[in-house]
């Protein structure tokens, strides 16, 4: 929200210089960077500590598809004010009104009840629980994390030590595989195919609704993902997203820059079939993974 206050309040800002000026607005980016980074985060972790154990891949997807939808949000309201003067920082301002909504509604949702497990408080951590569950399922879930953590910590006490955190040896194979899931997902390259999108779109004449037209495919493939977690799979679902997204780069860089006809369209298709891979699999699956 503080991030999101400054960038609007750049470009309202005549009287500064052209280096005060940029310097206030990556200024703003960085603060408003920082909150994304938290949020992105902390959201799955809560989600993964409070939602019942058969919808919880669905609400750990929907984070993702809640992710897209904003951008599909940005992407309309910077089409919407690309034409006026000074519009990019409407652009920037509305990202207030959602900033305000997560700071209000924080304050309504409990703590997680595994946090407050950890910390000893047994009775908030059953109020917590009563804020998802009704009835007795509450209390059958509160037995059951409190079993779990009583069993985590006699472990700990037979191998001869506290608790270690990550550095325990015992969580070195999940530890490995969910640092690897984010490195791979962020180092698959998406940013950069999709830094080419728009010349690519351009020249189909599509430039003007490009970006709108890639965020609502995004959108769908996430929607996709989220409804079909819990009956494919979390690895299937994975092995399907870099299926598609490793068959469309292979297209993307035998056909780019090919002058032959209909290349284009290959192209084209080439790079929803890569967006649409990394939605249904390393997008939302990757979470999901990391969380459970």
């Amino acid at each position: 929200m503080a991030g999101a206050l400054l960038e609007a309040w750049t470009a309202r800002s005549g009287d500064w210089g052209a280096g005060l000026g940029l310097t206030v607005l990556l200024a703003g980016r960085l603060i408003y960077g920082v909150g994304v980074g938290i949020t992105m985060h902390g959201a799955p972790t809560y989600l993964s500590e409070q939602s019942p154990t058969k919808i919880r891949g669905l609400l750990i997807s929907l984070k993702e598809a809640s992710i897209v939808l904003g951008i599909l949000m940005g992407y309309f309201v910077g089409l919407v004010f690309s034409k006026t003067v000074g519009g990019w920082a409407m652009t920037y301002g509305v990202a207030i009104i959602p900033a305000v909504l997560i700071v209000a509604l924080s304050f309504v949702i409990p703590e997680s009840c595994r946090w407050l497990l950890l910390q000893g408080k047994e009775r908030e951590a059953l109020e917590s629980l009563s804020f998802v569950f009704r009835g007795g399922n509450a209390e059958r879930e509160f037995e059951t994390l409190k079993n779990n953590q009583e069993i985590a910590e006699q472990t700990q006490e037979v191998q001869g030590g506290g608790n270690r955190g990550i550095w325990d040896s015992s969580y070195r194979a999940p530890l490995k595989a969910g640092v690897g899931i984010i490195i791979l997902q962020q180092i698959t390259g998406q940013p950069s195919v999709l830094s080419y999108a728009t010349p690519i779109f351009r020249d189909a004449g599509l430039s003007d609704y490009a970006t709108i037209l890639v965020a609502v495919f995004k959108l769908v493939a996430t929607l996709c993902a989220a409804v079909t977690v819990e009956k494919f799979g979390r690895k299937n679902l994975l092995y399907t997203g870099c299926s598609l997204m490793l068959a469309a780069l292979i297209t993307l860089s035998l056909y780019f820059g090919n002058p032959s006809k209909g290349a284009e369209g290959i192209i084209l298709i080439a790079m929803f079939v890569y967006i649409g891979g990394y939605q249904v699999g390393f997008g939302p699956i990757g979470w999901v993974i990391i969380c459970e």
